[in-house]
This record gives C-alpha cells, structure tokens and sequence, in this order.
C-alpha cells in the first residue's frame, strides 16, 4: 500500500468476519427477538388488566354520575356548567362511548362525592 508522505500512521484493513462469528451473533439476535416477543405478551397483558380496569372504574363513575344528577333533578348541561365542560361531554361519558380524561373525572368525582380511586 502506498503512503502518501505526510501519513504518520499505518492504513488499516478490515477483513469481514468469518461465519463462526456470524452464527454466534445469529443465535443473539433469536434470543433477543424471543426475549422481546416474551415481553410484548406480557405488556398486551398488562394493557388488557388495566384497560378492564378502568373499565370497571369508568363504568361505576357513568352509573353514579347518572344517579348524582337523577336525585338531584339536574340536566346535564347544569352538570357540564357545573365543573366547566361542555354538556355533550356529560352526554357521552353517561351513554358510555367516552372514557373521560382524569381531569374531567376528577371533577365530576368531586361534584358527586365518588371516593373510589
């Protein structure tokens, strides 16, 4: 190889590695790729516990929100006015197609007196 005169150093060649080498890194990549779908089952796991979870949460918030507002004989626009959302946001979480953020359950908790975390 030729040097060019100002290099002080020495060119370095690699060689591509040999193929013992190549199934050693193969057979890490499997474990790492069983290891991986390993806890990605776990984690859908944990998703579905949590998600039915708050279903359950979610669920006892709607009945006694609906309860709150029936014995009090209020609309829920006086519920929405109430804690400062708007009424269709009342209207969805009671017929159960909204899941509200916890800001909003938290106010509607406050409003009715729901203690369960």
């Amino acid at each position: 190889m030729n040097q060019s005169p100002h290099q002080d150093f020495k060119q370095v060649v690699f060689n591509k590695s040999n193929t013992t080498t190549q199934s050693k890194q193969y057979t890490h990549v499997n474990d790492f790729q069983s290891h991986q779908n390993a806890l990605d089952k776990k984690l859908e796991n944990d998703e579905m516990i949590d998600i039915n979870k708050n279903k359950v949460k979610t669920q006892e918030l709607r009945k006694k929100l609906i309860e709150y507002r029936m014995s009090n004989k209020m609309s829920q626009a006086n519920i929405a006015k109430k804690i400062s959302i708007q009424s269709n946001i009342i209207n969805e979480i009671e017929k159960g197609k909204l899941i509200p953020p916890p800001d909003i359950a938290n106010k509607i908790k406050r409003l009715i007196g729901f203690n369960k975390s």
